[in-house]
Formats: structure tokens, sequence, C-alpha cells
């Protein structure tokens, strides 16, 4: 949240505070306002997959809207083991494929006016190996900032992540770096030649609305996967996908990835509290939602009774994100996910939506919509 909602939080009686006999400010200070307790949450539904599934993904989603799993917001697919490529063996491959090519990275602080707010970019950029040398770099020689409440070590980070972002005045600084955005056609897809599932030609489907798009039309980041390489704490905010299109995003390698999902019914209520909670900083900036930098913590969400679901993205899995679903996360170690978006018949009813919301905003969002609008 922003510093001014930040310090009123800090200012008011710490959730745990009966967990202390004295109210010894060392103690305070080491102690993480927050719990595993406060991060209860739900977790998306998961299921598991097989080679069919690539056969043809959208009937499978086709199924899912059949069956109402819309409603959760994302889903969780599993693919079997023997598919997923072993880390040391994927960045290797990853690092040949690339070529030396360097990838430009996005600067992130967390405890600052707007955690995930983009303050520069590593113009110079990173080979693979150099990133990975960053991140490894970074997770040893960061210490946690409180004392340890549990040992799962990605509920800990949690507790950690949120904490910063939500009281940064009692923590040091944390700035990490997120190679993300990273075109596939340009740079360099994850998937090895003839693996299961390349997102690459998914967009190519019969059944997918994108297929009329050929090849010199595809939209860059939209019908045509990214790749993002990850560090602890490299995390993306509050969003949903442009024109409320559905989305695939499959984790090759690496740490794991923790998502935060809004079920849609919801939407409109969260984006009445974002808008009165940065009522201020919209006046100078319209566009803020949009721009993709505020984080707002689930256990703030939860408590102004906007529900979150959670799920922790491993390699082999493959997020599927639904219709217009509010969605955010963030790493846990150095790790590389593959996404693109995909246009399903059950989206024709979302771009109506996303094309009157951005109407009324007076398209303050702007997206491809020569594109997509020409085959309606």
């Amino acid at each position: 949240m922003i510093h001014t909602k930040k310090y009123s939080k800090q200012t008011k009686k710490s959730k745990n505070s009966d967990d202390f006999t004295e109210p010894h400010p060392k103690l305070l200070l080491e102690r993480f306002p927050y719990t595993t307790k406060d991060f209860q949450l739900k977790d998306v539904p998961v299921l598991p997959i097989d080679q069919t599934f690539f056969n043809d993904p959208f009937k499978m989603i086709d199924e899912l809207y059949a069956k109402g799993y819309e409603k959760f917001g994302i889903v969780k697919l599993i693919l079997p083991p023997d598919l997923v490529v072993p880390n040391q063996k994927f960045f290797s491959q990853l690092e040949s494929k690339l070529q030396g090519k360097r990838i430009q990275t996005r600067i992130q602080t967390l405890n600052t006016q707007r955690a995930g707010e983009i303050f520069g970019s590593n113009t110079k950029g990173f080979t693979v190996q150099e990133y990975m040398n960053l991140a490894n770099k970074f997770e040893c020689a960061h210490r946690l900032q409180g004392v340890r409440e549990v040992s799962n070590q990605i509920r800990q980070n949690e507790i950690e992540f949120w904490s910063v972002i939500d009281y940064p005045t009692q923590y040091e600084d944390i700035e990490v770096e997120y190679a993300a955005d990273l075109l596939a056609s340009k740079y360099a897809t994850g998937y090895q030649e003839g693996q299961l599932g390349n997102l690459n030609g998914i967009n190519k489907n019969r059944n997918s609305i994108f297929q009329v798009l050929q090849e010199k039309n595809e939209i860059n980041g939209i019908s045509v996967p990214w790749l993002y390489l990850g560090m602890k704490y490299a995390n993306f905010c509050w969003h949903k996908e442009d024109l409320n299109l559905n989305s695939m995003n499959y984790m090759h390698a690496g740490a794991a990835k923790t998502w935060y999902a809004i079920p849609p019914s919801y939407s409109d209520k969260f984006l009445k509290f974002f808008n009165k909670a940065y009522e201020n900083e919209r006046k100078s900036n319209p566009r803020l939602l949009y721009d993709i930098t505020c984080q707002i913590s689930p256990v703030e969400l939860v408590e102004n009774g906007i529900p979150v679901l959670r799920t922790d993205q491993q390699p082999g899995e493959l997020i599927l994100t639904l219709g217009a679903t509010y969605h955010a996360g963030f790493s846990h170690g150095l790790n590389c996910s593959e996404a693109v978006n995909v246009a399903p018949i059950q989206w024709l009813n979302e771009f109506d939506k996303a094309m009157q919301e951005y109407r009324m905003d007076g398209y303050l969002k702007k997206v491809f919509l020569v594109e997509i609008v020409y085959f309606r």
C-alpha cells in the first residue's frame, strides 16, 4: 500500500500483540507483524493433465467453464513428472538458445510508495548465467528480517514479503530485478524442440479465436508468448489480463511462485476498494491500476470482505487464468516461466465487458484493438 496507508497501519496495535508478555520495542521489531494465521487462504482447484490435454487445450477449457470453474478465477494444472525438464538442464539449454543475448530487467523496490513499482531498468542487461548468479547471490545474502515463525520456507517468505510491504519503515530496503515480458520470438522459448505443451502454437488451435491472426498480425505478449526470469521477491502486482483474456502460465524450472486470485464475482468490489485506497494517487495518474504497480496484501483484502485464493506454482505446473480475474504474486527464488494469452469462445462475453470498462475510463488502457476487433 501507499506510505500514508502503511503509516496508519503501523501505528495501530499489532494484530499479534497478545503474543508478547512485555511490550519490549526490540521484540516487537524482531517479530513479523503477520503470522501464518493471517494467510489461511483457500486453495485454487488443482487438476492433473496428460498429453491428451495438449491435443486440444480448448476442449478442457470448455469443460472447466461448463463445470463453473471460472468462479475460482484460476485453476492449476499439473503435468506428469516425466515431462518436466530438470533445472540444471533447462537453464543450460536456455543459455545456449540465447547465444549470449543480454536480457533487460526491471528494478523493483519493496519498501516503497508502491511495492512492485518499476524505478528503472537495467539497460546493460544480463546473460542467463549472470542473472542466475544475481538471484543466487541475493538469496544467500538476504536474511529474514524477523523471527522465523514456521518451518515451511514458502509460508515464511510470504510472511516477510507482505510484512515488508505493509510495514516498510520497520525493515531494511529490499531491491530485486525481474526479467519480465521477454518476447519468446525475439529472445528464446523455454521449451525444448518437440517438448509437449509448447505454448508457441497454442493459439493456432482450431478452437482458438486467435487462429484468425496470421503471423504478420500476431500480437506480441498476447497471442505470442513471453518469457519470464524471476528471483526471490520479484513480483507482479494486481491486474487483469488485457481485454479480460484468459492466460496460461507454465513454469519451466526453478523455485516456487505464489499466486493470488480474486474470484471474478468480487472484481467490482476490489475495484471500488482499490480506487478508494489510491484515491489521491489516481488524481495525478488515472492509469494507476493499468500500470500494474500497486500491491495490496491479501490480509487487507480479506479484512475488507474480498476473498483471495492462493496457490504455489512449481516446475511442471500450468496456471490457467479464466475470465476477468484480478491476480498477483511473487517468486521464492530463481525461476523461469512462459506465458501467453488465449481466447476461447467464452471470452467473447468478457471482451464486451472489457470494452465497456475501457470506454467508461476514456480508453486509458491502450491495447491493440484493431487486431482484436476486426474479426468480431
